[in-house]
């Protein structure tokens, strides 16, 4: 047989099993989505200090919609501490935070039932009495290999009460520009 058509049968024979597995033999491309974050604050916005408390892949938040939750007094904290992380493999979230002079903004991605999705706060702005959260979301690219893991991504953050406070306040999730979530509650 001629060399090149035992070549082609040999590339075809070693290049059948990915094709027929679905795995491609070019990596997959990073996601070409830029975090969003404000460069100029509109008139009378404040950005607003935070520091990440944990971020994690592993929760026990079932639900696959993206929540936020907003949790200003202990006793909050411990009941949602619960539903984050049940039982005592979870790591002490809100007893080393001073209610006083902070609140805690917890971004939860939603279940998804294969690896590797992501959440993270990138900035946090305030006007009045509206909150708004710069978050970035990632996701598994289509057609790429996935682990079979289940996960539930989670983002908590502190964040210092600057300013004046006292009041109901807005918060609202954003991926990149786009509104994901929102919610209402009084930070005293």
């Amino acid at each position: 047989m001629n060399r090149m058509v035992i070549f082609l049968k040999g590339l075809i024979m070693f290049a059948l099993p990915f094709v027929l597995v679905g795995c491609s033999l070019t990596p997959t491309p990073l996601p070409t989505k830029t975090p969003f974050m404000l460069t100029e604050l509109p008139e009378g916005a404040m950005e607003l200090s935070f520091e990440t408390m944990v971020q994690d892949y592993h929760s026990a938040y079932r639900d696959e919609q993206t929540r936020l939750v907003v949790v200003s007094e202990p006793h909050q904290g411990q009941e949602f501490e619960a539903t984050i992380y049940p039982g005592p493999q979870g790591p002490p979230l809100f007893e080393r935070v001073d209610f006083t002079g902070y609140f805690v903004i917890i971004a939860l991605h939603g279940y998804r039932p294969m690896c590797c999705p992501h959440v993270e706060i990138r900035q946090i702005v305030r006007k009045g009495n509206q909150v708004d959260m710069y978050g970035y979301f990632t996701d598994t690219a289509p057609g790429a290999p996935r682990p079979a893991t289940a996960v539930s991504p989670l983002h908590v953050v502190k964040v210092r009460k600057d300013g004046e406070w006292g009041m109901e306040f807005t918060f609202t999730l954003y991926d990149n520009d786009r509104q994901v979530t929102e919610t209402k509650h009084y930070i005293p």
